[in-house]
């Protein structure tokens, strides 16, 4: 065994020993489906706004709590998955779990701070695809920065349509990457926590 495989074997024990560890299968699980369902709710909420049907307010009413929901679930799986690595490599890590969630509310560093907070915990977790991350990180902001850049965009061409069937599309895109990312991260750890 090479040195880096020796010192990780210790930490493992060690962490297995304190308790340190935890399967974060479940709470990928639960990300996973919230995320999804967030991603129904904005997709019929873009139809609806087309037709102006009568589900246009309940869809609208559930909305944020739908997007809240999934977001608060999958940062708690990434503040365990952080935690995990923390417990077995440190030094791979550039934020501690807190801060790895924090960076998500700050304004201006939002906009990369969260990428790169994955990107340490793929690349310490290993089997997750950095493409993947990149993917899933430019569909998440062209989400997230698409409605005031659409919005304003429509008004100055005097646009009188939403922006919400264009931004759905988007929404989509990063749910669709999301949840492999969630995937192999979790597939990842789970290999090293039962590891033997």
């Amino acid at each position: 065994m090479t040195d880096n495989a020796t010192i990780t074997e210790q930490r493992l024990r060690l962490a297995r020993h304190r308790g340190q560890l935890t399967d974060p299968q479940s709470l990928a699980a639960a990300a996973q489906i919230l995320v999804v369902v967030d991603t129904l709710l904005d997709l019929a909420y873009a139809v609806t706004t087309g037709t102006g049907g009568p589900l246009l307010v309940p869809l609208a009413r559930l909305q944020l709590p739908g997007l809240l929901t999934a977001g608060v679930v999958f940062l708690i799986w990434f503040w365990r998955c952080h935690t995990n690595i923390r417990a077995l490599a440190p030094e791979r890590l550039t934020f501690s779990p807190g801060t790895a969630v924090v960076v998500w509310f700050v304004p201006i560093v939002c906009l990369w701070q969260p990428r790169q907070a994955i990107m340490d915990l793929a690349r310490a977790t290993g089997g997750v695809s950095t493409r993947l991350v990149n993917a899933w990180w430019a569909a998440w902001l062209t989400q997230l920065l698409g409605r005031p850049a659409l919005t304003f965009a429509f008004g100055l061409a005097g646009y009188r349509g939403s922006a919400t069937p264009w931004l759905a599309l988007a929404d989509t895109a990063a749910a669709a990457l999301v949840i492999p990312m969630i995937r192999q991260i979790t597939a990842a750890q789970r290999a090293l926590i039962h590891a033997r």
